[in-house]
């Protein structure tokens, strides 16, 4: 039988996998089917079909890489949010900025042009849910059997620890 301190451990654990999340501004990149329309598409697409022709996005030079190509970004604006498809990197966009088709941006944000405030995060292309971010790891980083303790408990407010169902002050822990 798993004991709670091992439930609690793996769920603090897996904790570091969220997905990074940024903010920026959405803008307008090109209409339906025209993802080539400022030059050929830096990840050299072809046709994609008819969901991703019409909902496509670039990212911002500073954050492209050749491994983002193909990748799935969920964007929300005031509007809703929509999933598109990484082709291109967006010269003209600063860190956290996304460059999106004209369609993506006014589902995401009532706009098919401007500049309008986004957020976006990496997602499946089949499912559209997040995905784990590869970056962090899930060692803890404490020493001793102090920081272990406090691992395996829940967090209390203004840095007070749960120990056998009530909350004490860091230091008394």
């Amino acid at each position: 039988m798993v004991s709670l301190r091992s439930l609690l451990v793996a769920l603090f654990c897996t904790a570091g996998f969220a997905a990074a999340k940024y903010s920026g501004d959405g803008t307008a990149y090109s209409d339906d089917y025209e993802k080539d329309s400022t030059g050929f598409n830096a990840c050299g697409f072809g046709d994609l079909g008819d969901k991703w022709e019409k909902y496509f996005c670039a990212l911002p030079s500073n954050m492209f890489e050749g491994g983002h190509c193909g990748r799935c970004v969920r964007v929300c604006g005031a509007d809703s949010c929509v999933v598109a498809k990484v082709v291109d990197a967006c010269a003209s966009c600063d860190y956290g900025d996304i460059d999106l088709s004209k369609r993506a941006l006014k589902k995401s944000t009532g706009y098919e042009w401007d500049r309008k405030a986004v957020t976006w995060s990496f997602v499946s292309c089949d499912s559209g849910e997040e995905e784990e971010s590869p970056k962090k790891s899930s060692k803890g980083k404490g020493k001793g059997k102090k920081s272990e303790d406090r691992k395996s408990k829940k967090k209390c407010k203004y840095g007070r620890w749960k120990k056998s169902g009530k909350c004490k002050k860091a230091k008394d822990v």
